[in-house]
């Protein structure tokens, strides 16, 4: 999976883009962001408050991207039409949006 892939993913998902960066030059609080490194690692780290809440470094583009996706997939918080009530539905279709993008 490339950079690519997961942009076409984010906007066919409607994720909200300044929530969800992709290859940012500064990851900016409160953003979910996959980005590749200048050690040629890819991570994915999620900052609040000043501090690394998520910080996973990858050796390939593909396990990035998909890390990525299943985090961003995973969370209805992510989506631009996210309502509070949607919580009580989305696990049912967590599962079935992973298996649509080989996530699980």
């Amino acid at each position: 999976m490339e950079i690519a892939e997961v942009k076409r993913i984010l906007l066919e998902n409607r994720i909200r883009t300044s929530a969800c960066l992709v290859n940012p030059s500064i990851c900016r609080e409160g953003a979910l962001c996959l980005r590749k490194e200048p050690n040629g690692n890819w991570t994915v780290t999620l900052n609040e408050r000043g501090e690394y809440v998520m910080n996973d470094s990858f050796p390939s583009e593909d396990a990035a991207c998909r890390y990525f996706l299943k985090v961003v997939l995973s969370d209805p918080t992510y989506r631009e039409d996210f309502r509070q009530s949607d919580l009580d539905t989305f696990m049912e279709e967590k599962e079935e949006i992973l298996r649509k993008y080989n996530l699980v």
